[in-house]
């Protein structure tokens, strides 16, 4: 993801598939933190997985839920409910991070 970001120029697209797992998952959370990366499009599947997810969001904000739950539960259940199979990440602007920048996952 990465050397992926260097790649793109502004407005440019990355498609990232498997997001249900755990691994790609934690990836794909981290890099939506990078300030030059937004979560643009998913894919539209409503699975009871997706729509638990979706109820849990509303209840229980990201934020807090990753400051009360256990992370081995956040990473399982909460993020992995977050968005469909698959996502679509746009950088919309230039990278312009320090070299020391850094984003809490």
């Amino acid at each position: 993801m990465f050397y992926a970001s260097q790649l793109l120029s502004k407005d440019g697209v990355i498609i990232i598939d498997d997001f249900a797992m755990a691994s790609v998952a934690k990836a794909v959370t981290y890099f939506s933190g990078y300030p030059s990366i937004k979560i643009v499009a998913q894919c539209e599947r409503h699975t009871p997985k997706q729509k638990a997810g979706s109820i849990l969001r509303t209840l229980l904000p990201p934020a807090l839920a990753s400051a009360i739950l256990p992370i081995a539960l956040y990473n399982w259940i909460y993020i992995r409910c977050m968005y469909s199979s698959m996502v679509a990440l746009k950088k919309s602007r230039p990278e312009e991070r320090e070299w020391d920048w850094f984003c809490s996952f």
